[in-house]
């Protein structure tokens, strides 16, 4: 029977994941003394636990940047090969200290487990009614996702994140329409001009140089469906704004415009 000396290391160590998830690789940088790799660990899997999912990979980082004059040093990211998802799940936050970087980092693994699932699930039950459709024409669904009022880019981050959604378009407070899309690992932005407005200092936005081309709703889901792409970002001649239209799983597309 092991002595209470030896008994009491395993009754301090960090929880273990579930069943069938493997331990995250966890890569720290910058942090020391706070425990922080366990904290993310046990986060991150008691999350996939949430879902009832298991991982086959799990890749996670937080660094710690040196610099003071970084409004939020802290950065988190995680990737994930998850069980019975097309695709693999990347999500990032930073935040002032490392374990508001985890936590927000949680919390944004949870909608966008919750939104692949959807996602998937949905795909799942349209594929029959789809097949019996064959050869109908593609319809597309008019939505409206501006906002009222003009907004920065620190704040269409904070309405993306909220939202749960890949994709948002928006008008800037400079007035050109944007489009920022969740790439994972940090934020595209477009603009219609190709000249995307600036950023906040510090935060994971990747400016896309390109203009939107200009296109008519025909022409725009004509375009998306030779193309084979998920999504397409175009300036409509009728009314001279930002367009998004997106394809959806059943087949169909779902056209993001402006309030008229």
């Amino acid at each position: 029977m092991p002595t209470p000396e030896t008994a009491r290391p395993r009754a301090t160590t960090s929880p273990r994941p579930p069943a069938r998830v493997p331990r995250p690789q966890v890569v720290v940088r910058g942090v020391h003394g706070e425990g922080i790799a366990d904290y993310a660990t046990e986060r991150v899997t008691s999350t996939l636990a949430q879902h009832g999912l298991t991982a086959h990979r799990v890749h996670i980082a937080i660094c710690l940047h040196p610099d003071p004059a970084v409004a939020e040093p802290a950065e988190a990211s995680a990737d994930l090969g998850v069980d019975g998802l097309a695709r693999g799940v990347r999500v990032k936050a930073t935040a002032r200290t490392p374990r508001e970087a985890v936590d927000l980092l949680r919390h944004r693994l949870l909608r966008r487990l919750a939104t692949a699932q959807r996602t998937q699930d949905h795909g799942r039950t349209r594929r029959s009614a789809r097949g019996e459709q064959h050869g109908a024409r593609h319809r597309v669904v008019a939505h409206s996702r501006y906002a009222a009022d003009p907004v920065s880019v620190a704040e269409a981050i904070a309405h993306l994140d909220e939202s749960g959604a890949d994709n948002l378009v928006f008008t800037h407070t400079s007035g050109i329409d944007c489009l920022l899309h969740d790439a994972g690992d940090g934020y595209d932005l477009s603009a219609l001009d190709g000249v995307p407005p600036q950023a906040p200092a510090g935060s994971p936005v990747r400016p896309l140089h390109l203009p939107a081309p200009r296109l008519t709703e025909t022409q725009g889901r004509l375009r998306l469906e030779l193309s084979g792409a998920e999504a397409l970002f175009y300036v409509d001649p009728a009314d001279r704004r930002g367009h998004l239209l997106v394809r959806r799983p059943d087949g169909d597309f779902d056209d993001y415009a402006p309030d008229r």
